[in-house]
């Protein structure tokens, strides 16, 4: 796992601590809103549990693209390094 994974997964955790009993709160504390304004507030908290949970589900399950060890050498991942060329090779020092 990269660390810049390990960071993104952290993140998505410590968000969803804070999340989900601030649903469960808003969701259990509904008598002073009017119908409308307590749909409108629990479909707004629901999306952000969602979410981050989504995203966390996804960092988990490996559906990734490749890392840049993967591609290394090359700018579309193919083995053609023809991008990265920074002149043509009919110019290029033959030595």
């Amino acid at each position: 796992m990269t660390g810049q994974r390990l960071l993104v997964r952290t993140a998505l955790c410590a968000y969803l601590v804070f999340a989900v009993p601030h649903l469960i709160f808003h969701a259990t504390h509904l008598e002073h809103f009017d119908t409308a304004s307590a749909l409108t507030a629990l479909a707004g908290l629901a999306v952000s549990v969602a979410l981050p949970a989504a995203l966390l589900t996804l960092t988990i399950t490996g559906n990734h693209p490749p890392t840049t060890k993967a591609r290394e050498g090359t700018a579309s991942g193919t083995g053609d390094d023809t991008t990265t060329r920074s002149t043509p090779p009919s110019t290029r020092d033959s030595r």
